[in-house]
């Protein structure tokens, strides 16, 4: 069985080496569009393999075929990912007061926890280290 650091490790390697092509893609779609793509998540964080019982990290086959009903490109359309993937990820688009951004959020799960960590491009910093995923926070 991985251990959660390897899990980690496979994750974000396979990120930086998705990074680039995240950053190229959406400066060609926001020049041609002019707004960001917005990439629904590719597997749904409760159907997310769990690293428990395997001597490797899971991979799992995403749903490329996605798309915002708002938008009529899909993850196959713009060829950020393809393959099978680690994580689930996701792309969020923003519009704020002082300018345009987006989100990438990448899932995995591992012992029954789901993790999630994410990067940002433009002027909300929406970045975050691996934490633990709740999709119900209290707060104010």
């Amino acid at each position: 069985m991985p251990t959660l650091a390897q899990v980690r490790t496979a994750v974000d390697t396979k990120l930086a080496s998705l990074w680039g092509n995240v950053q190229t893609r959406q400066a060609n779609y926001f020049a041609t569009h002019g707004r960001y793509w917005q990439g629904i998540i590719t597997t749904d964080v409760d159907k997310l393999p769990d690293n428990l019982a395997s001597g490797n990290v899971l991979e799992m086959t995403p749903d490329l075929t996605r798309r915002p009903s708002d938008q009529a490109t899909s993850w196959v359309d713009v060829g950020l990912v393809s393959g099978n993937l680690p994580m689930a990820i996701q792309i969020d688009v923003y519009q704020a007061p002082s300018g345009y951004g987006y989100i990438a959020t990448v899932y995995v799960q591992y012992r029954g926890t789901i993790y999630f960590r994410s990067a940002s491009v433009g002027p909300v910093d929406g970045s975050a280290s691996w934490a633990i995923y709740n999709p119900n926070p209290v707060g104010p």
